[in-house]
């Protein structure tokens, strides 16, 4: 069945995807503002802000909040991203009206209490530190930060400690005039009767203050190398170059790219670097980006110490220039690309059985598409994908200047790996 999407009165965009044989729903309250909204000084207000969220509302305490999902048996959570912030909860399709008033709520209602905020301070900064010791986390956050360098795109969503052990309260409630009804977008899915929720969403979102469209700053690609030294056991390379932005037609053949080159146990990457040469445990390929910039990265975690008197990075860096070059040099086979697609298309259908997956990725798709594309439609353009295409975006990606970010017991090797690229 076809995605429903309504305008509220405040200027909201209601998108409501019916599901009849379920027994479910889900329903998604996303703000198109993140990190990349921020300033230097507001770094982390995003996400600290969500966090605040599940806190005391004007309504209910935390443990009254806490307490009325439990009894509907619904799940709920939060996340930031670079570009939105949402509060979504899954349920029981009777109950995703009352699950609906709860965010309302959350989202509209926060108590800013002083106390509730030095708390989650600690709980923000805590896990600041923990995403820091985790080294093959960290490493992205370094590698944005190299690849727009000094730009909103390239800060962390978690935000600097410094930042975080000063936001006061009066902050939070100026931030949360981006809650409003033109940088929101509500998503429904599951078996409910649409005419229901819409009239119920004109009661909870409709009356939120229409406000002002978030605006963020164009992202552009700059390349460069950043190197952390650490005494780990294990040196994390992670390798970026400049690609299509979501909304981009030329996306889709990047997309099918990254999953030959490094996306699973039959990838190009697993194949020669972990099963034939042994150099790591892990290592990948991804695509990602965002309305202005879009990013191909490969990563791998190599041990520090050497084999045969060799360094292990010594022999993983031309292996993943190797890769780049072959695949920037000859096209893919016939399985290669067969299989890729498959791929694309099980996770695909995977996504479109739960009313959760859905209910998210129609939101997501509207925000940086402005559309609700279909999963059918999406798999029509993976499967229009040809050789020559996947040929044409490695050219086009593996040409740009690259990012290297490495984290350990090692010495930076950006020079080399440009010569070996022959950039």
């Amino acid at each position: 069945m076809a995605i429903e999407q309504h305008k509220l009165s405040n200027g909201a965009t209601f998108l409501f995807d019916p599901i009849p044989h379920l027994e479910t729903a889900a329903i998604g309250w996303f703000f198109g503002v993140g990190a990349r909204f921020e300033t230097k000084n507001q770094n982390g207000i995003a996400h600290f802000s969500e966090h605040l969220a599940f806190k005391s509302t004007k309504n209910r305490t935390t443990q009254e909040i806490a307490r009325e999902f439990a009894r509907m048996g619904a799940y709920s959570n939060a996340w930031t991203s670079k570009e939105m912030t949402a509060y979504y909860g899954s349920s029981m399709a009777e109950d995703v009206v009352a699950v609906d008033r709860i965010l309302h709520d959350l989202v509209t209602n926060q108590a800013f209490n002083e106390s509730e905020v030095d708390t989650e301070r600690g709980a923000i900064i805590s896990e600041i530190g923990e995403d820091y010791d985790t080294a093959s986390d960290h490493i992205f956050e370094l590698l944005y930060a190299e690849a727009y360098k000094n730009q909103p795109y390239g800060r962390s969503i978690l935000g600097p400690s410094e930042n975080v052990e000063r936001f006061t309260a009066a902050e939070f409630r100026k931030w949360s005039k981006h809650y409003n009804g033109n940088n929101l977008i509500v998503s429904v899915a599951g078996n409910v009767d649409p005419q229901k929720i819409l009239k119920e969403l004109e009661k909870t979102a409709g009356t939120v203050p229409a406000g002002k469209k978030a605006i963020y700053k164009p992202a552009k690609y700059s390349g460069g190398s950043v190197y952390e030294h650490r005494d780990d056991k294990n040196i994390q390379v992670a390798l970026a170059f400049n690609a299509a932005a979501v909304g981009d037609e030329k996306s889709t053949a990047e997309n099918v790219m990254a999953i030959i080159l490094g996306g699973g146990m039959s990838s190009r990457l697993f194949t020669e670097v972990r099963e034939k040469r042994g150099l790591v445990y892990t290592t990948f390929a991804q695509k990602s980006g965002s309305f202005d910039t879009g990013n191909l990265t490969l990563y791998a975690g190599v041990g520090a110490e050497k084999t045969d008197g060799v360094a292990a990075l010594d022999k993983l860096t031309p292996s993943l220039c190797d890769e780049i070059k072959k695949m920037r040099e000859e096209k893919v086979t016939d399985q290669e690309l067969e299989d890729a697609k498959k791929a694309i298309a099980v996770g695909t259908i995977f996504s479109l059985e739960t009313a959760s997956s859905r209910m998210e990725q129609n939101a997501e798709r509207f925000y940086f598409k402005g559309s609700a594309v279909e999963g059918k439609e999406t798999l029509a353009k993976v499967n229009a994908v040809t050789k020559d295409d996947i040929l044409d975006a490695a050219q086009r990606i593996f040409a740009t200047k690259p990012t290297l970010a490495v984290i350990g017991k090692a010495n930076l090797r950006y020079d080399a790996v440009v010569k070996s690229l022959k950039l």
